[in-house]
């Protein structure tokens, strides 16, 4: 089934309230243009309470600018960060479970709760409880999620081979560049949507 939206200020409150717009995005160049316009059209996310329409273009097409190319991924899983925690930190009687018996939660959870709204100023305390989530949820090893791991990759290869005494990286080091690599990714992506 198909709808075609002949007239778009019937909904264009509502979408410029939203931070995003479900559209069908067709393989063909034309196709994408219009339905790209008719997302301008509707005003999609321009009165969001998340900075979306001047940060980055959030479709699931890679970026071609340098070390940019995971760009889509690490903002898919920025979104899902952002949007679980939503769900946690207003949550009351979450809250009071937790204050109840905190050695029953893990961390995150506990600090979740404690949460103050997202804003600006408090959107990198929101991404540390975020990643320790996402650690939480690859057991403790991030760069064992497929996805992300191309950008933990990117990181290994802009460092240099040898380390600061001349000697060849360990695997265990460039493990850890990997994790920095994708936290440094994901956070960017964070805060450049979520930080406004």
């Amino acid at each position: 089934m198909s709808i075609v939206l002949r007239d778009t200020t019937l909904v264009r409150s509502v979408a410029r309230k939203l931070p995003c717009w479900a559209v069908v995005i067709a393989p063909r160049k034309g196709n994408v243009e219009g339905i790209l316009a008719l997302v301008d059209n509707l005003e999609v996310g321009t009165a969001s309470v998340e900075k979306v329409r001047d940060c980055h273009r959030w479709f699931d097409t890679p970026s071609k600018g340098k070390g940019q190319q995971y760009r889509h991924i690490v903002s898919k899983y920025a979104l899902w960060i952002c949007q679980t925690l939503r769900v946690i930190q207003p949550n009351q009687a979450l809250a009071e479970a937790v204050w109840r018996d905190p050695a029953a939660w893990p961390e995150w959870v506990a600090e979740a709760v404690d949460l103050k709204p997202l804003t600006k100023t408090t959107a990198p305390a929101w991404f540390k409880v975020g990643w320790k989530m996402l650690l939480a949820a690859a057991n403790c090893d991030v760069t064992t999620i497929q996805e992300l791991r191309p950008a933990g990759e990117s990181n290994v290869q802009k460092g240099n081979d040898r380390n600061r005494k001349g000697e060849a990286f360990t695997e265990a080091q460039r493990a850890t560049q990997r994790e920095q690599g994708i936290r440094k990714s994901l956070r960017r992506a964070f805060i450049a949507r979520f930080g406004n």
